[in-house]
């Protein structure tokens, strides 16, 4: 005998499905406009989305009109186990703000694709977030097309300030020398130390009496 339990899962995730082109990176644009959180799964044309359950739902059931676009829960693979991994979300140094419609719309799609972290802070506003040099290979490639010099001097960079912001802060201790002196000794009727009372002294300490 099979036994068959269903329980509603903590944790939903749609799935966006469709063909690349204006009209997927609009619907990105509009959801992440919408306070939903995308994420790519295949670049242009498949991404995981969380968000307010009645705003994906009446999307759902307009995408229906849309010849090969759908917006459904996410759903386990029956074939196989899927493993990835990723690194957690962090509080980037820098960002950029795209302010606008129709192409910032792409703007906004391919910063998805690349992993960057894409949030609203407006109408037709979008603040982008990631690696500086991850930012500077986006700027490059989708945002300005033009070579890295130029984009560097647009903004105001430098190579070394995007290098030096990637790096992890550097971490210094210093510890002020010490030193330890024997105060107490005890030995039992063999001459084996039986006690040692210590103190560990700053040497700067010392000084200064």
């Amino acid at each position: 005998m099979t036994t068959t339990v269903r329980m509603p899962a903590a944790a939903v995730r749609w799935a966006l499905t469709g063909p690349a082109g204006p009209t997927m990176d609009t619907l990105i644009a509009a959801l992440i406009g919408a306070g939903a959180d995308v994420e790519s799964i295949a670049a242009g044309t498949a991404y995981r989305v969380d968000g307010r359950e009645p705003v994906l739902s009446t999307l759902a059931d307009e995408l229906e009109k849309l010849e090969g676009f759908a917006l459904a829960i996410e759903q386990a693979p029956a074939d196989t186990v899927r493993v990835s991994s990723a690194l957690a979300p962090a509080e980037f140094r820098r960002s950029v703000v795209v302010h606008g419609i129709g192409a910032a719309f792409g703007m906004v799609a391919r910063a998805v694709d690349r992993g960057l972290q894409v949030r609203t802070i407006g109408v037709n506003r979008w603040r982008v977030a990631g690696r500086t040099a991850d930012l500077l290979a986006w700027l490059v490639d989708v945002v300005h097309q033009k070579p890295l010099a130029d984009v560097l001097a647009l903004h105001g960079w430098t190579a070394e300030a995007v290098a030096a912001e990637d790096q992890p802060p550097t971490v210094r201790v210093d510890l002020p020398q010490r030193r330890v002196e024997t105060q107490f000794i005890e030995r039992d009727a063999e001459g084996n130390l039986v006690k040692v009372v210590q103190t560990e002294r700053t040497v700067d300490d010392d000084q200064q009496q």
